[in-house]
């Protein structure tokens, strides 16, 4: 059983649910994060940022990232359906640049697999945005030299396949369960991130997260990702100019005689 997803922002919640049983469990805890904002333990080690995570009296799992200077780069509050916290019910996202005002605010509903996204500068609204499970997306972008809105099926400020349902029919017809994964009962969800050049072309790619899985599951999804050969469209900066920028997106290995059961959503956006 497979399903293959994408991202709509940088951040990831592949370990959601594994920190979730961990906060529940004691008061605070606190994970160094990466680049790509995975525990280091899992993906490069290369110590980026700090993630505190706690619970709120309300029951609400509560996440907070900060540099190594103590600037907050992303705070996050997830509210879940059972007291294990392993079935999300809906988190929402804060994120912050460097003088520490909103640069956007994602909100999951996990209940619909939907996602409403907007993104800021110096306090202006300058794009809305709605997908649904599938990366059907609908929003409006508000240009600051204009009055007029343009209509948009992305977030452009974030890189990501050209033609995203062309992304998935291509992953569907080309996955193929690794044989010695399959003998070895070899499962988990393999997080791949794209560096997208300022031209749309793919620069680098890795798998974040691939010191907890089996190898052969990474190889697979590379070899993807090397047979693809679709456009990518590169994100924007505020003013409108194409920037480098990271993409990521999930495919899932997972065998139908263990019964694994997916605790947290398909999508984190």
């Amino acid at each position: 059983m497979k399903s293959i997803g994408v991202l709509k922002y940088s951040s990831l919640c592949c370990f959601l649910f594994l920190m979730a049983g961990a906060v529940f469990s004691q008061n605070r805890v606190i994970v160094p994060i990466n680049e790509h904002l995975i525990p280091t333990e899992n993906g490069s080690n290369e110590h980026i940022y700090n993630k505190v995570v706690s619970v709120s009296t309300q029951g609400e799992l509560l996440e907070k990232i900060y540099n190594l200077e103590n600037r907050p780069i992303e705070i996050s509050k997830s509210s879940f359906k059972d007291p294990e916290g392993k079935q999300l019910l809906w988190k929402e996202t804060q994120k912050f640049n460097e003088l520490g005002e909103i640069d956007r605010i994602i909100i999951v509903d996990a209940s619909s697999d939907s996602t409403k996204t907007k993104v800021f500068n110096n306090e202006k609204l300058l794009l809305e945005l709605s997908c649904d499970e599938f990366s059907n997306c609908n929003g409006l972008f508000y240009p600051e030299d204009s009055e007029e809105t343009i209509p948009v099926d992305r977030n452009i400020f974030e890189p990501n396949f050209s033609d995203i349902q062309g992304w998935f029919k291509f992953a569907r017809e080309n996955f193929k369960y690794p044989e010695i994964a399959r003998k070895g009962k070899h499962e988990g969800t393999v997080w791949m991130g794209l560096r997208i050049g300022t031209n749309g072309e793919l620069l680098e790619s890795t798998g974040i997260n691939a010191k907890e899985l089996h190898p052969s599951l990474i190889k697979k999804v590379q070899e993807i990702i090397d047979a693809y050969h679709g456009e990518f469209s590169p994100a924007l900066d505020k003013k409108g100019n194409p920037v480098e920028g990271w993409m990521y997106f999930n495919t899932d290995f997972y065998l139908l005689q263990t019964k694994t059961t997916r605790t947290v959503p398909k999508f984190d956006f």
